[in-house]
């Protein structure tokens, strides 16, 4: 042996309890992030899974370098995931956040990621870089020997054994329980794929629509919240269309604050209570297409068929669909750039059915608007908002203008609310707020009857819009009854989650 040699270089090289020093240490860095949760709860089982998965990973070490460092890296995949969920949004319902990640655009995604990407995780890139660090060490280390990778294999089967044992508190700890929510969000997204081949299959049954309008124009709105709208009593002119159209419009509540289970809540038969029924049950595009309409679904947010999404589904079930960026998911345009498709789509001879799907005010609120184009300079969160509602107040006059009113329905709903404020602002925040489900219903025609019928029947109390679809049959004479719903259950973040609208905060 060279004297000359160091001597830590000696042990971690050569030295089993050198290597067991190395691996000890780059475990327990790895599970460092879990420390808070083991100080939580039962501290006995939590503490027990936390050594068990230390000891696991230290045995599959002296197993292989190579394995160690596969199963380490997986982990801190999934501890970046629990960093950043944790940090923005807290755990609970956490399946839901990755739904929605996997539902999401990529124009979406690239700026959520632009928003929220910030000093937690720049600090997790350091935590990571320094276990990066360890694993280096490890790899330097000797292979082990055959005698060791035995006995070792026998230790790592008996703690996993031990995991085993508290399997059911297991499944309630981080990283375990994320990757069980993760592949439960993929489960509830593949139910869409079998719904989809249930209403392609399904021959509808002819339906008749009384009222007879050749138009019928659905406009459904991203993150409106109607105090921020002069139409219901905002003192900044944010909607000067809609103001002197002085159509009905109602104080109403979206069933959810998020917008993949808003838009199947509107459009179908599903209720905040019973919302498995959206993946049994056709969209009102379906049963107007039953009524001789010819439908469109026309969208400035994502593409076709994206993930199978809960939206995705529902656009399907019309006859034509046109995505804004079908072929460029990084960039959303502005609404206004539907309205040339929308001119050419009109044939005035024919019964047709357009659903709008506008990218309205969702964040980041200065991309919605054109440069130059604003009620007010866009210096803070409010005003860029505001510019927002007074932009989408403009396309809602393009969309307006391309039909005669005589023939037309005219209906505008915004998928959820948003908080707005300079401090604090999104959706999808648990709990909840009250401003991420006040949202605008608004309903014109030149035939009153059933218009006025239905105001009569809601007089000044509060729309759950999750009776949308049933009030736009009602209104084109599908069916005889409203089915208006006053219900103050909403849905705060996931369907496994329902509370009661007056009992959320507001800001």
């Amino acid at each position: 042996m060279d004297a000359s040699q160091p001597v830590g270089k000696m042990i971690s090289a050569a030295s089993p309890w050198g290597r067991f020093s190395v691996l000890l240490f780059s475990s327990v860095w790895l599970f460092l992030p879990y420390l808070n949760v083991v100080g939580s709860g039962d501290h006995a089982s939590r503490i027990a899974i936390f050594l068990l998965f230390v000891i696991a990973f230290i045995f599959a070490g002296f197993i292989s370098r190579w394995l160690y460092v596969c199963a380490w890296l997986g982990v801190l995949l999934v501890n970046a995931v629990y960093v950043h969920i944790r940090f923005h949004w807290g755990l609970e319902l956490a399946e839901s956040r990755f739904e929605a990640a996997l539902s999401s655009s990529l124009s979406e995604t690239s700026e959520y990621v632009r928003i929220y990407i910030g000093r937690p995780e720049a600090l997790f890139l350091l935590y990571a870089g320094a276990g990066i660090y360890l694993l280096y060490r490890i790899l330097k280390t000797p292979p082990p020997t055959s005698k060791m990778r035995i006995v070792s294999a026998g230790c790592l089967i008996l703690t996993w054994l031990g995991i085993f044992s508290l399997r059911q508190e297991v499944s309630q700890f981080p990283p375990a329980s994320l990757v069980s929510d993760m592949f439960a969000a993929k489960t509830n997204l593949e139910r869409i794929s079998q719904r989809a081949g249930m209403i392609r299959d399904e021959i509808p049954r002819p339906r008749h629509c009384s009222e007879d309008y050749s138009k019928i124009v659905v406009v459904i709105g991203e993150s409106a919240l109607r105090d921020r709208m002069s139409l219901y009593g905002y003192t900044e002119k944010t909607t000067p269309f809609l103001d002197s159209l002085q159509p009905l419009h109602f104080e109403a509540i979206a069933p959810s604050n998020q917008t993949r289970h808003a838009i199947p809540l509107l459009l179908t038969h599903a209720s905040v209570r019973d919302f498995d029924a959206f993946f049994h049950s056709p969209s009102l595009i379906s049963e107007l297409k039953a009524c001789g309409y010819e439908t469109w679904w026309m969208s400035n947010q994502g593409g076709p068929g994206l993930n199978e999404a809960y939206v995705a589904a529902v656009a399907a079930e019309a006859d034509h669909e046109f995505f804004l960026r079908s072929f460029d998911y990084t960039h959303s345009g502005y609404d206004g750039e539907l309205l040339d498709t929308l001119g050419k789509a009109i044939v005035s001879v024919r019964k047709q059915a357009f659903f709008i799907h506008l990218r309205g005010s969702h964040i980041d609120y200065a991309e919605r608007y054109p440069a130059g184009f604003g009620l007010k300079p866009g210096v803070d969160i409010e005003s860029r908002y505001d510019n927002s509602i007074y932009y989408t107040d403009s396309v809602l006059s393009g969309i307006f203008s391309k039909f005669n009113p005589e023939e037309l329905l005219f209906a505008y709903v915004s998928d959820h609310g948003e908080v707005v404020s300079n401090t604090k602002y999104g959706h999808g925040f648990y709990p909840g707020l009250q401003e991420e489900y006040r949202v605008p219903l608004v309903l014109w025609a030149r035939k009153t009857d059933r218009m006025d019928s239905l105001m009569s029947i809601v007089d000044a109390g509060k729309i759950n819009t999750e009776s949308f679809d049933r009030m736009m049959e009602y209104l084109t004479g599908l069916e005889n009854v409203p089915g208006v719903s006053r219900s103050i259950k909403v849905m705060d973040v996931s369907p496994e989650n329902v509370v009661d609208y007056d009992s959320l905060a507001r800001i």
